[in-house]
């Protein structure tokens, strides 16, 4: 017994002495200091973080000492300034507890919840060589599940423009054995201050693929989704048989009421989801902005009935709806 219990007390003062090891401790401060991966899995095969580099955007800085403000309207643009300085943005894919659903930071992303409006996206920006520290404080302090969300905190949330594109996707289904692959590149930026146009050249493109566990149709009510595969791949490599538009071109709005949806070309698939190309001054809750659709939605919504009149020459609220982009890069 005596034996035993100096065993115990050795390997006690052992593991002590490791534990207090200035060389260990040295080196784990060193590697909470490395800069953060480009794919980070939080849970495996449910969830993780991607730090998207967006080359050619400056980095947006808090410029007063008060760290958390009530958050305040586009007029308000003096509590950030911009550097010259490579910036990302952190996007959190997340799967839903029943695996039925992929979020984007908070919003459905795969299937849509509606194809007839896209999701509204924003994210956090970050330096580009954030370290696996400082994204650690992040998680801990919820900032990836939007608990900030209203406040001005030391990290700008910028709004999103997105190229959504899917291999397979449901809403255009059904499909068997279902393995949708989702393609997501960022098209423009929005904060306090400015809306941009990026540099679709320089842009880098997410892959997520999932799988159906239960092999069966993606439009049963038993699905059951795993993120099987992630990567970030250049624009060339990203878009065979589909193709990509510019910037320039696809931001360009040339939605009238001839058209009920207005809905985009390029995609896997003729039909739902009709939109591919989300530019945030196409959209707002009825739909895509000019379409004849879009006209008569708020039209009711406004009289409380089916009032028609006046809905031709309404085309006019699309133009005012769009704000002045810069182009960056």
């Amino acid at each position: 017994m005596l034996s035993f219990q100096l065993i115990l007390l050795a390997f006690s003062i052992l593991s002590s002495t490791t534990a207090s090891d200035p060389f260990q401790i040295e080196k784990r401060f060193s590697e909470s200091q490395q800069p953060l991966d480009d794919i980070t899995w939080i849970e495996p095969y449910r969830r993780f973080v991607v730090k998207l580099d967006t080359p050619g955007y400056p980095r947006w800085l808090l410029n007063k000492t008060t760290t958390v403000a009530q958050e305040h309207t586009r007029a308000a643009d003096w509590y950030y300034a911009v550097y010259d300085q490579p910036s990302a943005i952190l996007l959190n894919f997340t799967l839903s507890s029943d695996n039925k659903t992929l979020y984007l930071n908070s919003q459905a992303i795969l299937p849509l919840m509606d194809t007839m409006l896209p999701p509204s996206l924003a994210a956090y920006q970050v330096p580009a060589d954030i370290s696996r520290n400082e994204f650690s404080l992040l998680k801990h302090n919820h900032v990836l599940s939007w608990a900030y969300y209203g406040m001005t905190i030391a990290y700008q949330r910028l709004t999103i423009d997105y190229d959504r594109l899917v291999w397979a996707d449901p809403s255009s289904g059904p499909y068997q054995n279902h393995v949708p692959t989702l393609r997501f590149r960022l098209m423009g930026l929005g904060s306090y201050k400015q809306d941009d146009v990026l540099d679709d050249r320089l842009q880098k493109v997410v892959h997520v693929t999932l799988a159906d566990q239960k092999h069966g149709s993606s439009d049963a009510s038993d699905r059951s989704y795993l993120i099987t595969e992630v990567a970030i791949k250049e624009s060339r490599r990203s878009y065979a048989y589909a193709g990509v538009l510019p910037n320039d071109v696809s931001r360009i709005d040339d939605c009238s009421a001839r058209s009920w949806r207005c809905e985009d070309h390029g995609l896997y698939a003729e039909g739902e989801p009709w939109y591919r190309y989300i530019w945030r001054h196409k959209f707002d809750q009825y739909g895509r902005i000019g379409s004849q659709r879009h006209q008569i939605l708020r039209r009711c919504s406004r009289n409380g009935r089916g009032h028609i009149r006046g809905i031709w020459n309404d085309s006019i609220y699309a133009a005012d709806q769009a704000p002045a982009y810069s182009v960056v890069g």
